[in-house]
């Protein structure tokens, strides 16, 4: 007698949801956080636009700008890994929370 295995369950979109937070490390959750209220700090300052009045394409114009003028609280310049990671934090906010299509790493100002 041949027993057929169910290789593949089927999942609802919350447990999907689920399934995609929960494998998020907390570093990473952490990152992206905060570069998300670096931005809104910038933005306010600055009078730019919010992360979440945007969408990607639109908001890829002043990731380049958030980037080059960041600082540290004690006003000295962050290392370029550190602003990778600021970069590759607000790529994960915009392509999760705004336009999953969008990537800035294809963006044409990149």
């Amino acid at each position: 007698v041949c027993t057929i295995l169910k290789l593949f369950a089927g999942v609802s979109n919350d447990d999907l949801e689920a399934f995609r937070t929960e494998s998020t490390p907390a570093n990473t959750k952490h990152s992206t956080e905060y570069v998300v209220r670096l931005y809104g700090s910038w933005a306010r300052e600055g009078g730019y636009p919010t992360l979440d009045c945007c969408l990607g394409h639109l908001l890829a114009a002043y990731i380049p700008k958030i980037i080059a003028e960041v600082r540290k609280p004690d006003g000295s310049q962050y290392k370029s890994s550190s602003l990778c990671n600021m970069h590759a934090g607000l790529n994960r906010y915009i392509t999760s929370e705004i336009d999953a299509a969008f990537n800035l790493y294809k963006a044409p100002l990149f």
